[in-house]
């Protein structure tokens, strides 16, 4: 069995990515998994903005949309489990 998923972004902010584009990726991603048979979940919104990191940039703080907190792998891990114990069962 396969889980695919959208993974989670950063969403209390303005993305950094062509909104429309990002909006077909997900749509390509959706209708892949059900050419496939495959599972799909879109996980984008499960990690709450406070739970996201920072990064440097030239030595200025910035906001990082591809890294959270501890808190929020552990939302993360928990939606993925539940969904395998699913797949599996």
């Amino acid at each position: 069995n396969v889980l695919l998923y959208v993974p989670p972004l950063r969403s209390d902010v303005e993305i950094p990515y062509d909104e429309l584009e990002y909006k077909k990726f997900k749509k390509d991603i959706l209708e892949f998994s059900e050419m496939k048979n495959v599972k799909f979940l879109n996980f984008e919104n499960i990690v709450p903005g406070k739970f996201w990191g920072f990064k440097k940039n030239n030595d200025e703080k910035v906001l990082d949309f591809m890294h959270f907190k501890v808190e929020g792998h552990k939302i993360l891990y928990s939606n993925i489990y539940l969904e395998l114990e699913r797949l599996i069962k």
